[in-house]
């Protein structure tokens, strides 16, 4: 199975963090170096754009989660901290429809490998 992938907006309005939201990017799969090794060049893709475009967050380096591993899939987390604004949400789209369409290409080319006898 390839690493699947998710992002998820924790809202939070409560004291020094009003109008802050923390986003959770999860990244699971069955071979752990698969995952960290997304994981990095997630963060490092998300680090670039916000770099170039002057995107305001804080972007925290890729972690494994608290419980890092269930029913045999290894899990890794990026965390995100910012005001979620149409910027933030167009960096996630991005960043993660680049990352699902490099899976496409490696399970396409694997599928075309000749079957062992």
């Amino acid at each position: 199975l390839e690493p699947g992938l998710h992002h998820a907006p924790q809202g939070g309005k409560r004291g020094a963090d009003a109008g802050n939201h923390i986003i959770v990017i999860g990244i699971s799969g069955q071979n752990e170096k698969s995952v960290t090794k997304i994981a990095e060049k997630l963060h490092s893709y998300i680090k670039t754009k916000i770099i170039n475009e002057k995107i305001g967050l804080l972007l925290y380096k890729p972690l494994p989660a608290p419980i890092d591993k269930i029913k045999n899939k290894y899990r890794w987390r990026i965390i995100i901290k910012c005001i979620y604004n149409d910027p933030i949400n167009k960096l996630l789209q991005e960043a993660l429809n680049i990352r699902l369409r490099t899976n496409k290409k490696h399970r396409h080319k694997n599928n075309n490998r000749p079957k062992p006898k």
